[in-house]
C-alpha cells in the first residue's frame, strides 16, 4: 500500500503544473464573472462556471501540448473537439436562462401559452443533456474497429446488436449519473458534488496512465484542476453560487476519459464503474441519521466516501500494472515514474 501511495503521488508531482495552470485559470475566470465584491448575479455567475471550468480545462491542455486535429480522427479529438464543447453550449444555455436575480424569477410571469416563462430554464437545458448523454459513447467510438469495418465488410468487432446495447448501457450510465447527481446538488446546495467529482477525475488520471492509455491519463487532471479552482474562487462569491455548469462539464469529462480509456487502453470494465459511480456515494450521507449532521460536515463525508472507491480502483489498476509488467519484463524492477509516463505510448 506504501508503494502505491508513494507512486501516485509521483505521478501527481509529474502533472501538477497543468493541474495549477488550470485552477489558477479557472480561479480567475469565475472571479471575474462573479464579481464578488458585487450585489450576486445569478445569469452572469452561471455563465462564469461554465467559462471557468472550460478555459481552466484548455489551459491545462495547453500545457500538457495536448493538440486535437480536425477533422476528428481520433478518441481525443472527438472528446476535445465535438464532445466537451457541445457541453460547454448546453451548460452555458442553461446559465443564460436563469434569471438575472432571485427575485426576477418570482416576478416572471405566463406567456400567451399558459405556462411561465421560467419553467423554459428547467426543461430545455435537460432535453439537451440528455441528447448528449443519449449519443456520446457513439461520438467517441465514431469509426472505430468497434462499429466500423474498417478492414473490410464484416470485420467490426460488434454486431449490431451488441453495439446498441453497448451504446445503450453507456448512454443510461452517463445520464443516470449526471441527474442523479444534479438532483443531489440542487437537494443540498454546496460545493460537496462537484468536489467529489474532481476527486474521482483526479484518480482516473492515475488510473488511465496505469492501464495504457498515458497519453489521454493527463488530461483528467486539468480537468480536477479546473474543478477545484472554479469551487475556490466561489468561496468569496455572495449567495448562493449556481454550480450546475461545472458538474455537468465534470461529469461528462470524466465519463468521455473512462470510456476512451476502456475501449482504447486497458482499463477494466471495473475500475471504470468504480470511478464513474464513485461520486454517487455522496448520496449516502443524506441517509436520515447522517443528515442531521451539519451540512459542511456531510458534504466532507460525500467526498470522502468518494475516495474510497476510487482507492480501490487505484490498487487494482497498479496490481494489474504490476502483473502485466511481470509478464512482459521477468525480474525487472518495481515500474518508475517513467514507466507510467511511457506506458501505452
Amino acid at each position: 500500500m506504501w508503494e502505491l501511495i508513494l507512486q501516485a503521488k509521483a505521478v501527481a508531482t509529474e502533472l501538477a503544473p497543468p493541474t495549477g495552470i488550470a485552477a489558477i485559470s479557472a480561479a480567475l475566470v469565475f472571479v471575474l464573472f462573479g464579481w464578488p465584491w458585487r450585489a450576486p448575479r445569478l445569469r452572469k455567475t452561471a455563465v462564469g462556471g461554465v467559462l471557468s471550468a472550460s478555459v481552466g480545462f484548455l489551459a491545462g491542455c495547453w500545457w500538457l501540448g495536448v493538440k486535437p486535429q480536425w477533422p476528428p480522427r481520433e478518441d481525443q479529438d472527438r472528446l476535445l473537439l465535438v464532445l466537451f464543447p457541445a457541453v460547454i453550449v448546453i451548460e452555458l444555455v442553461a446559465a443564460l436562462l436563469k434569471p438575472e436575480t432571485r427575485n426576477q424569477k418570482s416576478e416572471m410571469g405566463q406567456s400567451d401559452f399558459g405556462f411561465r416563462i421560467s419553467d423554459l430554464g428547467n426543461w430545455l437545458p435537460w432535453l439537451l443533456r440528455l441528447v448528449v448523454a443519449a449519443i456520446a459513447g457513439r461520438i467517441l467510438l465514431h469509426d472505430s474497429s468497434y462499429i466500423a469495418d474498417l478492414s473490410g465488410p464484416g470485420t467490426r468487432q460488434w454486431t449490431p446488436e451488441q453495439t446498441w446495447q453497448i451504446l445503450g448501457a453507456l448512454a443510461v450510465a452517463l445520464a443516470g449519473t449526471w441527474m442523479l447527481l444534479s438532483w443531489l446538488a440542487h437537494r443540498e446546495p454546496g460545493r460537496g458534488v462537484p468536489l467529489a467529482v474532481a476527486v474521482a477525475c483526479a484518480g482516473t488520471a492515475v488510473i488511465l496512465m496505469l492501464s495504457g492509455y498515458a497519453s489521454g491519463g493527463p488530461l483528467a487532471m486539468p480537468l480536477a484542476g479546473a474543478l477545484v479552482g472554479a469551487l475556490a474562487a466561489s468561496l468569496v462569491m455572495k449567495g448562493t453560487v449556481p454550480l450546475d455548469g461545472l458538474l455537468g462539464l465534470g461529469v461528462v469529462g470524466l465519463f468521455g476519459l473512462i470510456v476512451i480509456g476502456r475501449f482504447f487502453g486497458e482499463l477494466t470494465w471495473t475500475n471504470g464503474a468504480l470511478l464513474l459511480f464513485a461520486p454517487l456515494l455522496c448520496w449516502l450521507a443524506e441517509v436520515p441519521l447522517i443528515r442531521r449532521v451539519k451540512p459542511r460536515l456531510r458534504a466532507l463525508a460525500g467526498v470522502v466516501l468518494t475516495a474510497v472507491p476510487v482507492a480501490i480502483a487505484l490498487a487494482l489498476a497498479q496490481q494489474k500494472f504490476v502483473e502485466d509488467s511481470a509478464r512482459t519484463s521477468p525480474g525487472s524492477e518495481e515500474p518508475s515514474l517513467e514507466d507510467y509516463m511511457n506506458f501505452g505510448k
